[in-house]
């Protein structure tokens, strides 16, 4: 094969590697968060409702300043979801 042909295109095998590794970054912030939402949901009180929503502000501030360290659009992604759904777990608790 000519390096013409090969030159600015992804290669099959390697766009499924990245696609694999992008879903492993969500999957591990989402991951995270339900880990430390179960963990906090467990003792039922009000200050574990302040402790989770410093947990998920502290992982949205991390999936930011990665996303613009490494200029990867995956780790935005993240921080919005775990903002997303952080902040409606927090709420939700907060009713109760």
């Amino acid at each position: 094969m000519s390096s013409e042909t090969n030159t600015g295109r992804i290669q099959p095998d390697e766009e499924r590697r990245k696609n694999n590794n992008n879903l492993k970054i969500l999957g591990f912030n989402l991951l995270a968060l339900v880990i430390y939402t179960v963990l906090c949901k467990l003792a039922n009180n009000i200050s574990t409702l302040v402790i989770e929503a410093f947990l998920v502000g502290l992982q949205v501030l991390v999936c930011l300043i990665v996303a613009a360290a490494q200029r990867d659009l995956v780790w935005l992604l993240s921080a919005f979801m775990v903002l997303a759904i952080g902040f409606s777990t927090c709420i939700y608790g907060g009713v109760f």
